[in-house]
């Protein structure tokens, strides 16, 4: 089988909105805005090494879901099989970075993105994967019902297509409590070659 990328991997990218060093949240007058994902940030590393690599994602049709494909795309990830809402949201969180004594504070407001309300049949899985490794983590399915079920047949769907599948815990305890996340991620462990 021709595999067209390297690595595939399916997620979410959130808006980071962070005020600079030293300075509070509950003062800021301007934020720096900065789009990232644990799985879209390791294909783009991948991508500026020389590697092929696709993410598959929800992003509302408006400027928000625009400047997160044009970061995306700048740093050489393919999006063909992005999910493109007419409506929606792209989840956010704030940031306030540690300065001593006080430790780094996020506020997240993530519910209900277009990234969490995808559903397996929203899923190009020739795409996905058409890759000779498919990247995920334990963030995609603790973000909702439907993402846990996404990212269960994507693995399901490796495992027949011979697809090797690397996979990153990256343990989010707002998501998920040790319980719900020993049920969640252990069937999905199970399953990995990386």
């Amino acid at each position: 089988m021709n595999q067209p990328f390297d690595v595939t991997t399916i997620g979410e990218v959130m808006l980071r909105m962070s005020v600079p060093p030293g300075n509070r949240l509950e003062m800021a007058r301007n934020l720096d805005l900065n789009p990232g994902g644990a799985e879209a940030n390791v294909v783009g590393a991948l991508s500026r090494l020389g590697r092929r690599c696709g993410w598959v994602s929800g992003l509302p049709s408006h400027a928000l879901g625009r400047l997160v494909a044009h970061h995306l795309r700048a740093a050489g990830i393919d999006l063909e099989a992005v999910v493109w809402r007419e409506s929606g949201r792209i989840g956010t969180y704030y940031l306030e970075f540690a300065t001593p004594p006080r430790p780094t504070q996020a506020i997240y407001d993530r519910a209900g993105s277009c990234a969490a309300l995808l559903q397996p049949e929203d899923i190009s899985w020739e795409y996905l994967l058409g890759s000779r490794l498919l990247h995920i983590t334990g963030i995609t399915p603790a973000l909702s019902t439907s993402c846990a079920a996404v990212t269960a047949e994507a693995v399901r769907r490796a495992r027949e297509a011979g697809v090797p599948i690397s996979f990153d815990v990256i343990y989010r305890q707002l998501l998920l409590t040790p319980q719900e996340a020993a049920a969640t991620l252990s069937p999905l462990i199970q399953a990995v070659d990386l």
